[in-house]
């Protein structure tokens, strides 16, 4: 994208999103490295009057400053863009990314930020009842706040919403795990398989 659009501010943020750590993943010192320079160059390109873009970029900074924020990267990262969030509330994209970011520290026991991310997926989950995003973070975030029974008919249907990622689809079985529902697990991780399996490239023949 930004090939095509040199100057896109949002294409830079999202090498900057890409290179950075999720619920899953962590990030290495040199990536961190690039992730900075990919932030300074979206904030660089970021419109004055293009609030999405400079409060992505600005919280993007946050997150890979040199010298790490008092309370760690992911709190601070989740504040800032929690604030972006805030000045544009209407922006499902910024809520999921503020969501996402306030529950990683989860992963580390620290669940400071879950309650404030069930509060802003709700918001989202109440406009927007089939964002696949928010739906995922949501059942994230009330199986951190103990209280998956909230997810359940989010998670009921996200497989559906998202047939053709395997990790989507077998995200709903962390709710249903969780409220006895094993039967549904079952089916849902096996399908789940199916999709990656199929999603897998072919073997060369010899």
């Amino acid at each position: 994208a930004a090939g095509l659009d040199p100057d896109c501010s949002l294409c830079a943020s999202g090498v900057a999103l890409s290179l950075g750590p999720t619920l899953n993943t962590g990030i290495t010192p040199a990536d961190t490295v690039l992730a900075r320079k990919a932030a300074d160059r979206a904030l660089e390109l970021a419109r004055p009057d293009d609030a999405r873009a400079r409060g992505l970029a600005s919280a993007l900074k946050v997150r890979y400053a040199v010298d790490a924020p008092v309370g760690g990267r992911e709190k601070a990262f989740g504040r800032a863009l929690d604030e972006a969030f805030k000045a544009n509330p209407r922006d499902d994209m910024l809520a999921s990314l503020a969501a996402h970011a306030l529950i990683i520290p989860a992963r580390q026991d620290d669940y400071s930020g879950v309650p404030r991310a069930v509060e802003i997926l709700e918001t989202v989950l109440a406009r927007s009842p089939d964002d696949t995003a928010a739906i995922h973070y949501f059942i994230h975030a009330t199986e951190f706040a103990g209280r998956a029974p909230m997810a359940l008919s989010y998670a009921d249907r996200l497989a559906d919403l998202a047939p053709g990622s395997g990790h989507l689809v077998h995200m709903g079985t962390h709710t249903q795990m969780r409220v006895g529902h094993y039967r549904d697990v079952a089916l849902s991780n096996a399908r789940a398989l199916k999709v990656d399996a199929q999603s897998q490239p072919a073997l060369p023949t010899s």
